[in-house]
């Protein structure tokens, strides 16, 4: 992923961060360490936070996508605290038993 010129950030099946590109990080100011392993909602306004993990088991459970192969405009908080526009698209990938989901966000 960090071959990619847009930020890229691996989440699991809970939210939580596996992969966080160059591009991310520079985009909204963390470093890998500061983010692998903590829940993605650290990079969402709290209206966001509060439902995610639930988005991510209402799709797991009925398949029904809402984010997934549409792509939004969605807030993105960085790690000073600024909020910046972003347009988001995920793309799922399975590995067995375990589920993952690539996010991909490109400045507005």
């Amino acid at each position: 992923m960090d071959g990619l010129s847009v930020a890229g950030i691996v989440i699991d099946q809970t939210g939580k961060i596996h992969g966080f590109n160059e591009a991310a990080q520079k985009m909204l100011g963390y470093r890998l360490i500061d983010v692998v392993s903590r829940n993605l909602s650290i990079l969402m306004p709290s209206e966001y936070a509060r439902v995610h993990t639930d988005y991510i088991t209402t799709y797991l459970k009925t398949g029904q996508a809402k984010v997934i192969g549409v792509g939004r405009d969605v807030p993105v908080v960085r790690k000073d605290g600024t909020l910046m526009g972003a347009h988001l698209t995920v793309t799922e990938k399975r590995d067995g038993e375990k589920v993952f989901f690539v996010g991909i966000l490109q400045p507005k």
